[in-house]
């Protein structure tokens, strides 16, 4: 993925994830809302991702996926720890990643849900009495040999 560390953004479609830790989303909105009256960028796609009120997402993250066209060049505010947004496949970066979703922009490792943390822990109980049962078989049918 190349990242656009110019600014102002040249036209072009552009992903980044918004971290919330401060306010950065609602920060971030307010951004991408003055550019879209100014007709100068369009929402292709918004995710919320991570964890939630109602999520089962243990992560401790949340964050936003914003998949965005720039229509007219517009400025990047670098001082709002948003990072920099990376490069999609557009008109303007025909050989960029095509990119639609959060899922298409690299691999993320799977939080465990509370079946599979659940399956997790058996299966270690599973092999920890498994020892145990042969500890115990050893020591027992060793007694009797003597």
């Amino acid at each position: 993925m190349t990242i656009e560390r110019r600014s102002p953004l040249p036209v072009g479609r552009y992903w980044v994830d918004i971290i919330d830790r401060r306010g950065e989303v609602l920060e971030f909105d307010g951004w991408v809302k003055r550019g879209v009256t100014a007709g100068k960028l369009a929402i292709i796609n918004r995710e919320q991702k991570g964890t939630t009120l109602w999520s089962l997402d243990n992560s401790g993250v949340r964050y936003t996926f914003y998949l965005f066209d720039v229509l007219e060049p517009v400025e990047w505010p670098k001082n709002k720890g948003w990072g920099f947004p990376s490069v999609a496949r557009s008109k303007a970066h025909p050989t960029a990643p095509e990119v639609t979703t959060a899922d298409d922009t690299g691999v993320r490792p799977t939080v465990p849900g509370p079946f599979e943390t659940l399956t997790e822990m058996l299966g270690d109980a599973k092999t920890l009495a498994l020892v145990a049962l042969g500890i115990y078989l050893y020591t027992q049918l060793g007694n009797k040999r003597n």
